[in-house]
């Protein structure tokens, strides 16, 4: 925890991410499932819409489709969104929630700029709304 408050806190502009296992890459669940066929995304995504009709309460607002891609994820859709916090001990608890076993001998806490990540985005030219923003809880 010191190491925590002391070193990392000072960097208040990054997110993080913990893994259980430090061989796991940074793969969304959607490109995790070796069968999805990736052509099939907005498919994917339509049938959730469709499935939620009704769920979302009396008269709710309409969502932009990276809405509807957040909403799936927290209700366990394989979406192409990888979580990420600015709270490095919520990623720690990412990283320790299961078990220790000798088969996993590492875990991993990773750390993005996420200015960096927003001026690359820009740079590229890729139509972004401020997403950091708008996923946190």
């Amino acid at each position: 925890m010191d190491f925590i408050n002391k070193e990392v806190k000072a960097y208040p502009t990054y997110i993080y991410r913990g893994h259980a296992d430090s061989s796991w890459k940074l793969i969304a669940g959607l490109h995790r499932i070796q069968t999805f066929d990736t052509s099939q995304t907005p498919v994917h995504l339509d049938r959730f819409k469709n499935a939620s009709r009704g769920r979302r309460g009396f008269n709710p607002r309409d969502l932009h489709d990276n809405e509807w891609w957040a909403l799936g994820q927290h209700s366990g859709l394989a979406t192409p969104l990888l979580d990420w916090t600015e709270v490095p001990f919520i990623a720690l608890y990412f990283a320790f929630i299961e078990d220790i076993s000798s088969e996993v001998p590492f875990r991993s806490v990773y750390g993005l700029h996420a200015p960096s990540v927003e001026a690359k985005v820009n740079e590229l030219g890729i139509n972004y709304r401020g997403e950091f923003e708008l996923w946190e809880l």
